[in-house]
């Protein structure tokens, strides 16, 4: 296993993640890896994760921000309503 490449990799997936569909980034990184290196992949991007946010937190570009404003919006609600 090339670490080194492994991370260059982790890398580039984290960026095209956000900007490619699921389908083009999978043949991508098919092209780029072999399944034994996909395999370790899942780990070296499993220790780049900051495990002192919430989940959510680290998704909400997923839907556009949406769940962190909604978040936003219920706690100024409370802090009205206190």
């Amino acid at each position: 296993m090339n670490l080194a490449k492994l991370e260059a990799i982790a890398q580039q997936l984290a960026a095209r993640v956000r900007e490619d569909d699921p389908d083009a980034n999978q043949r991508w990184l098919h092209t780029q890896t072999t399944a034994a290196e996909r395999e370790h992949l899942l780990y070296v991007l499993a220790a780049a994760v900051p495990d002192d946010k919430p989940w959510v937190e680290l998704v909400a570009w997923i839907d556009g921000g949406a769940t962190e404003r909604r978040r936003r919006q219920w706690r100024e609600s409370k802090r009205r309503a206190a």
